[in-house]
């Protein structure tokens, strides 16, 4: 990582790329006023604090991050989360000083994240659990702001069912305008979605309702911005997080899934559009970044945001070349506002809630779900428990609850055993019969058997009992475990191999491990495990698959009668 990786831009950059990163930044700009305004909205902050947090993030961001194209600032799922944050501090706290500490709080995780290189726990978060997630933030969206688009009172709830079921019961209070200009919102947004990316629909649209709501402000007076929120936007003041324990405590579960998810969203855009330029993301840089620059936005009045892939995607598609671009875009917003500041006050409130249905409702995707369910019934119910948690519980739980749903999910496939026994036929062809409950073994004076996989504690019972049946049932002399296949070994199943070990020595038989790495060859020794399985029982896996299960059961053949069956059925495999 470099603690100013912009320099390199600077050193490279020239009039071509100015050029692109000028067109990109202004076009996006225009495209993101109505966005930020809706996020700050579904966070239930002033609208300057949205633009605050584009502003400053941008640039920020850009500066210290990985990725040329990432725009970051207010974002859908960070404005949720810290809505969510808010809800039970506000009624005694002090709401700047609150977002201050939150949006601290987020910057310091993500920083130390990317100092301490925690890059790779990005790849621990399972598809299913984000997408469940992400569902059911679209559906949090979409009817959180469904008092404004109806145009009824703001429910006392916090609890998302309950405040749904409180605005629907109002549903005879309704104002027919009010309602018909959310959902018109909603309407053209949707016919008009393909050309979004070229268009600045949502800016136009905005303008539009605005000009109406100026129109009829004697004849029917309509809830506007200016009415609920602030619409100056001189510069921020300088303000310093509290010193508040209690408060630090009680914001940690939502500034840390604020983190992780933010984090999670800036790396998954990054790692899309650098693949698209066959550029190569940084990603620890990238949460470096992220830190940064959400640090230097808690002191300025910002909320908490990430990386957005609409207007990232958007940058990349109008001519964005450097990192410079998302700076010009932080610029270009800051001057959009200097000079039409005054008129977006004018907005009706239910227009940026009919643009939030709209936002809500794309984040859905009903195939990409489908298709979880249809491939795999585990990674569909960590999906469903992901979602019910986000929607139903806490939306700062709902990640969590899949990441260790899936988590679980993994340990238990851990204790599935992969145990085969290698029984040579007649002609002296090898097969391999796999180990199951209930399963009938010939016995025999020699028995080959063979691990697969990951061996971790969770399968270390499961290995000592199948081991000591084969035991009990088939009564070897001589037990060969090949381990060329397993992966991986740790303590508790080597503890599993030596105590199999030791009960075989003290019937008179002899257990041997063949196909393995120097390593497991060094633990043995180490642990003390030498005394049953002493080295000339140890046979070195080598490039040949069969090479060291050969040399084992020559070992073992000079110890056989002659006419024993084992001996005999053996040796036609050699020979063959």
């Amino acid at each position: 990582m470099s603690p100013f990786p912009f320099t390199a831009d600077i050193q490279r950059y020239n009039g071509s790329a100015l050029r692109g990163d000028l067109q990109a930044g202004v076009t996006v700009a225009v495209f993101a006023i109505p966005q930020v305004m809706a996020y700050a909205l579904l966070a239930g902050v002033p609208v300057a604090y949205g633009f605050y947090a584009a502003v400053i993030m941008s640039i920020t961001a850009a500066l210290w991050g990985s990725s040329p194209f990432v725009n970051t600032g207010p974002t859908n799922t960070a404005a949720l989360l810290t809505a969510a944050a808010l809800a039970p501090l506000l009624p005694t706290g002090n709401l700047v000083e609150i977002i201050c500490t939150l949006a601290l709080m987020v910057g310091v995780i993500r920083l130390l994240m990317g100092l301490m290189k925690m890059g790779r726990l990005m790849a621990f978060v399972p598809e299913s659990a984000m997408l469940g997630f992400t569902a059911g933030v679209g559906v949090l969206i979409a009817l959180s702001q469904l008092h404004f688009i109806l145009g009824v009172d703001a429910p006392l709830e916090t609890w998302f069912p309950a405040r749904l079921a409180a605005t629907l019961s109002c549903i005879e209070d309704i104002d027919l305008i009010t309602a018909g200009i959310g959902f018109g919102v909603l309407v053209i947004m949707t016919l008009l979605d393909k050309k979004a990316r070229k268009v600045p629909i949502a800016m136009i649209t905005m303008v539009a309702t605005g000009i109406l709501a100026w129109w009829m402000r004697e004849s029917h007076p309509l809830p506007m911005i200016r009415t609920i929120s602030e619409t100056s936007f001189g510069w921020p003041n300088l303000v310093v997080p509290s010193h508040d324990v209690e408060l630090w405590r009680n914001l940690a579960p939502s500034a840390l899934a604020i983190a992780m998810i933010g984090l999670m969203e800036a790396v998954s855009i990054g790692q899309t559009l650098a693949l698209k330029r066959r550029q190569e993301l940084d990603v620890n840089q990238e949460f470096t970044g992220q830190g940064i620059a959400q640090i230097v936005t808690a002191f300025f009045q910002g909320f908490p945001g990430s990386g957005s892939f609409s207007r990232s995607l958007l940058i990349e598609l109008s001519g964005g070349q450097t990192r410079f671009s998302n700076v010009i875009f932080g610029i270009a917003t800051a001057g959009i506002l200097l000079i039409g500041a005054s008129f977006l006050g004018w907005i009706p409130v239910s227009a940026l809630s009919g643009l939030l249905l709209f936002i809500g409702i794309r984040l859905i995707d009903p195939a990409r779900l489908k298709q979880v369910f249809q491939t795999s019934a585990s990674e569909g119910a960590i999906l469903a428990l992901t979602f019910i948690i986000t929607v139903f519980v806490r939306i700062e739980y709902g990640i969590f609850s899949g990441i260790i749903a899936a988590a679980l999910l993994h340990m238990h496939r851990t204790r599935s055993l992969h145990l085969v026994e290698f029984v040579p036929d007649a002609e002296g062809r090898l097969h391999e019969i796999p180990y199951q409950a209930g399963a009938s073994h010939t016995s025999s004076a020699v028995v080959v058997t063979g691990l697969s996989g990951d061996l971790y504690y969770g399968a270390s019972t499961n290995l000592r009992g199948q081991l000591e049946a084969i035991i009990r049932d088939q009564q070897p002399k001589h037990l060969v475990v090949r381990l060329r296949r397993a992966n991986s070994i740790d303590y508790s199943c080597w503890h599993a191999l030596l105590h199999v070990a030791e009960t075989l020595h003290q019937t008179g038989g002899a257990m041997y491990l063949c196909g393995i790495r120097p390593d497991y060859q060094r633990i043995i020794a180490q642990s003390g495990m030498n005394t049953f399985l002493p080295p000339e029982r140890l046979f070195a896996a080598t490039a040949a698959p069969f090479e060291a299960f050969e040399y084992c059961l020559r070992t073992i053949m000079p110890q056989l009668s002659g006419e024993h069956p084992a001996k005999q059925a053996w040796e036609r495999y050699l020979r063959r």
